[in-house]
């Protein structure tokens, strides 16, 4: 599912005990389980708390609106069928960024700066939206090649429900944590969150409360909950932060020695030989959560999160879209309106010729090539991207970004004309309870892995429910097979094929569905890959450049969640804010 879902993540003022925030009332809290308050006027909001048709960019300055606030939000509403996939659009940026060169030289050169700009954020999702949200009174320029901003934490709405496209929920935090401190509270979203209860898996096409009391198998109840112990203690005692943390449980050596071997080998020398059961379930689960399988996913990362799966799990209406959707209307209402710039692509980062500033150049929704003087850069965007917006980057930096792998993954949504049950966020489809070690021919069989209810966060709905479904594609060369709008209709036709088991798990028949809307993501996880931590790799890859060039992702780090996205945008502001003097 990728939903950037669960790196129990630090910042720089964070404790251990911060962190693990909510432990005690939120342990098991899956069965794998599991209004601005900054004083100035926020954009309106119709009843749904979306952001109004008529918002302009900037509701409180004597100026017209550069465009309609609801166009760009992370949350759009649905107007008719989706005539295509949601989500990834590849052709633009792979024509630009793919022959970079030929794209500058086609279009002119390099032109001169038009323009001067304290900081310039490249990319609009979370990372990026953050880090302007942090670095608000220097009036960065937030440029996003997409139409809408939010990146992967992207929703809609229909018939009232508001639903995830991708990321789909957050950690529960301590209240004084601070990331509750930087973000939760002063968004409000801690006021619309619901926290998880335990959720049920599927087996057989039975739906199974109890997981980790062995549910699955009574009478061979011993390693789930031996398993559910230990991850416990993890949590409590021995917890790999990641980013990392000065005071955390595990020091560097610690930390390097975990990341030194896979989740599945750790788990097997913790647990012996997994049950069929417990196995299914976990592959399941990294294939959604990291694109990968266990034998490939760092037992560091592995465990990071499935340690937090215990400490209690929180969904918005719409999925972490909300958080990206408060942020833009913070941002809207706090910058000028050209501040915020969608539909803009990004095509090349450089030290100007005499480094006093930074060029960026990029391509206007006309295609026109412009370029901006920054005295400060934040790239928040995927590295294999940035590779290739940085023309004469150390060698090594580049070598370290082209070692990361990334991994696809599809959600699909079904509107529904029924209510459905809402007793849980999430269920886990085990299948018939066992998984082989051909993990692409497990995946093609399995197809979906599970499915969050998107009208659970608001509690239900009368009349209609949305069901969202994760299907990843855990193994390397998947992506190409999502490039092509004519793959479509036969990746349609396969998850048509689920749709009759898993809708009678909710009481539901295929009758009652009115629209399977399918989003792609096409390279949205980072594959957090056994030995990469301890060898350095990300560490080098998110390196500063000239103390003038930030990376601020959720692929700084083996952890594709959305804390470490808001994190890293809180750990880099102070640096970005010393650079600019």
């Amino acid at each position: 599912m990728t939903r950037w879902r669960i790196g129990m993540l630090g910042a720089p003022d964070l404790s251990r005990r911060e962190l693990l925030g909510g432990l005690a009332a939120g342990a098991g809290a899956l069965a794998l389980g599991c209004s601005s308050r900054r004083g100035n006027r926020g954009p309106s909001r119709d009843a749904d708390g979306a952001l109004a048709a008529g918002t302009p960019a900037r509701s409180d300055a004597g100026l017209a609106p550069a465009f309609s606030l609801a166009d760009l939000s992370p949350i759009a509403p649905v107007t008719g069928p989706a005539t295509g996939y949601l989500g990834d659009s590849f052709t633009r940026p792979h024509e630009a960024l793919w022959a970079q060169a030929d794209f500058i030289r086609h279009h002119g050169g390099v032109p001169a700066p038009r323009e001067r700009a304290a900081v310039v954020i490249v990319g609009g999702g979370l990372s990026g939206l953050a880090s302007a949200y942090q670095l608000a009174a220097h009036r960065p320029i937030v440029l996003e090649q997409a139409p809408r901003f939010g990146g992967n934490a992207r929703g809609e709405r229909w018939n009232g429900i508001a639903y995830a496209l991708g990321a789909a929920y957050l950690v529960k935090p301590e209240p004084d944590s601070a990331l509750q401190r930087a973000f939760y509270g002063p968004l409000g979203v801690d006021r619309e969150w619901r926290e998880a209860p335990e959720d049920p898996v599927a087996l057989g096409g039975r739906l199974l409360d109890g997981f980790w009391n062995g549910a699955s198998d009574p009478r061979h109840p011993a390693q789930f909950r031996r398993a559910a112990a230990y991850l416990r203690h993890v949590l409590a005692e021995a917890y790999p932060d990641l980013p990392s943390e000065p005071d955390g449980a595990l020091d560097a050596r610690q930390l390097a020695a975990l990341d030194g071997v896979s989740l599945r080998q750790h788990l097997e020398q913790r647990l012996g030989r997994l049950h069929p059961h417990l196995d299914t379930l976990l592959e399941h689960y990294c294939w959604s959560s990291f694109g990968g399988a266990m034998a490939e996913l760092s037992a560091a990362s592995g465990l990071n999160f499935l340690a937090a799966e215990f400490a209690g799990i929180c969904a918005l209406p719409g999925g972490n879209a909300r958080i990206a959707e408060r942020l833009l209307g913070e941002l809207a209402t706090a910058l000028p309106p050209e501040a915020l710039r969608p539909a803009t692509l990004v095509v090349r980062v450089a030290p100007a010729p005499d480094g006093a500033s930074v060029w960026v150049t990029a391509a206007d929704p006309r295609g026109t090539l412009y370029t901006i003087a920054a005295r400060a850069v934040v790239l928040a965007a995927p590295k294999f991207v940035c590779k290739k917006l940085l023309p004469g980057a150390p060698a090594d930096q580049l070598a370290a970004m082209a070692r990361l792998r990334y991994r696809a993954y599809v959600v699909a949504n079904l509107l529904l004309d029924a209510p459905a049950p809402a007793r849980a966020l999430d269920l886990y489809l085990l299948g018939d309870g066992r998984t082989g070690r051909d993990i692409r021919a497990a995946s093609e069989a399995q197809g979906v892995t599970d499915v969050i209810a998107g009208h659970w966060a608001q509690g239900g709905h009368p009349t209609s429910s949305v069901l969202t479904l994760y299907r990843a594609y855990p193994w390397d060369g998947a992506r190409p097979l999502l490039y092509d709008e004519r793959t479509l209709p036969e990746l349609r036709d396969q998850l048509s094929a689920q749709l009759p088991a898993i809708l009678a798990l909710f009481g539901l028949t295929p009758d009652h569905l009115r629209e399977l809307r399918v989003a792609r993501w096409g390279h949205a996880l980072p594959l957090a890959e056994t030995g990469h931590l301890a060898a350095g790799v990300w560490a080098r890859a998110r390196s500063p450049i000239a103390e003038r060039i930030f990376f601020v992702e959720q692929d700084n780090w083996p952890a594709p969640a959305l804390e470490t996205a808001l994190t890293e945008a809180l750990r880099s502001a102070p640096a970005v804010e010393a650079a600019l003097g």
